[in-house]
């Protein structure tokens, strides 16, 4: 009996052995497989990269499955192409190369060619970043055919070269055109429409400026006198258009109509993400209808909406992929609320310094704490200029005039030019 015990013991003793080999065994296996499939993750995720092609507007090459040796186009193009470690979240690149990445454990890993084609014009998007950079800016530079809603040209500074990263900028991986700011006087086209599309009466309104009205104040409280609501738009009249606002408008009319143009949509482009704005009049409806107290919009909302007053009320899905069957058309105002903003805004431009007809606005948003941000928005409206909105946003750059001056900069020596 102790014998069989003994023999049974033994065999148990064996069997335990033999079960421990095959789950070592089984392990060391699924080990192996293990960094099998971490090498091919990782070889596939470089390879990648080699198989992708991106070109302009214009069949331009931007990337050849690796980065341009023109610094200027790495630099320009970085926060659309990208670089090869996901730093920039949105990038094409970071994009696709998630999506040419196939590997299976039966029929292996076959390269897949891709091939991209944008609307950008890499002239304008070189050009945009000189001038940025030349000067010291940190902004964004944003064109857009507002006849179609293609961007032509989108740029951020600061940028980063993919090919020398020894010295990086602070903010340099975060691209401007798709964050939120407040928009200062570029809104109060916003209010204009939200007045004329509720209240057709508004086009009578008459306000003599004396600097001062309440708690709101124009700019150094210089007195505009006597002026028709177009003056007021065009003078960028801040207790014109406080006062015009709290006649016509209720913090929830505003609010409504800045939801229906999309000046807060995070939806208003086909292919990219971008942060969702807001407008709270609630707060205080004079400083919202000049686009100050919580008033936060992105460049990229700023030039959807200025497209669709050139675009006769008619906003088109921005969009940067060529292969965008057709951009969505969303009727924002009345054409004729459109005409009246874009004849207002004519005022801005007499004696700008470019010899075509265009409309814009100038915005200074001002800050608590620090230097104003500046805006300024312009849309070419002549047969001899195409029907491009230029935004220029300077991060903190003091008032409107300095954008204004690029943005002419700009259109003549790289649009017009």
């Amino acid at each position: 009996m102790k014998f069989i015990v003994k023999i049974k013991t033994t065999l148990y003793a064996l069997c335990a052995g033999v079960l421990a080999i095959i789950i070592l065994l089984t392990c060391t296996e699924s080990s192996k497989s293990d960094i099998l499939d971490a090498y091919f993750k990782d070889y596939i995720k470089v390879d990648s990269y080699k198989n992708i092609n991106i070109y302009d507007c214009n069949g331009d090459a931007i990337y050849m499955g690796g980065f341009s040796d023109d610094v200027d186009l790495r630099l320009a193009t970085f926060h659309l192409v990208g670089d090869k470690n996901g730093s920039v979240v949105d990038s094409i690149l970071t994009k696709t190369s998630s999506e040419v990445q196939s590997f299976n454990k039966i029929t292996g890993y076959t390269p897949k060619s891709v091939n991209i084609s944008l609307t950008i014009d890499s002239k304008l998007q070189k050009g945009a970043y000189t001038l940025l950079s030349n000067y010291g800016y940190k902004g964004c530079i944003i064109v857009s055919d507002y006849s179609t809603g293609a961007i032509k040209a989108l740029v951020s500074t600061p940028s980063v070269d993919v090919y020398n990263t020894d010295y990086i900028e602070d903010g340099a991986f975060l691209n401007k055109a798709v964050m939120t700011y407040p928009p200062g006087s570029v809104f109060k086209a916003v209010t204009v429409a939200a007045m004329l599309e509720h209240n057709s009466s508004a086009k009578s309104f008459s306000y003599h400026c004396t600097g001062k009205a309440r708690h709101i104040s124009c700019f150094n409280n210089t007195p505009h006198g006597t002026q028709p609501l177009s003056e007021v738009l065009s003078n960028s009249c801040n207790c014109g258009i406080s006062m015009a606002a709290n006649t016509y408008l209720t913090a929830n009319d505003l609010n409504s109509f800045s939801e229906k143009s999309g000046i807060t949509s995070k939806s208003i482009v086909a292919d990219m993400n971008i942060l969702e704005g807001s407008i709270d009049s609630a707060d205080d409806l004079m400083w919202s209808a000049n686009g100050q107290s919580k008033n936060m919009v992105t460049p990229l909302n700023v030039v959807s909406y200025y497209n669709a007053i050139a675009n006769g009320g008619i906003r088109n899905t921005l969009f940067l992929f060529s292969d965008v069957q057709k951009s969505k058309s969303t009727q924002i105002m009345s054409k004729n609320t459109a005409e009246y903003i874009l004849t207002s805004l004519n005022a801005v431009t007499v004696n700008y310094g470019i010899n075509y007809n265009c409309f814009g606005k100038t915005g200074t948003a001002e800050l608590d704490d620090a230097e104003s941000h500046a805006w300024f928005v312009c849309c070419l409206q002549d047969d001899n200029a195409p029907t491009y909105t230029i935004l220029v946003f300077l991060e903190h750059g003091g008032l409107s005039s300095a954008a204004k001056a690029l943005s002419k900069e700009y259109i003549n020596n790289y649009i017009l030019g």
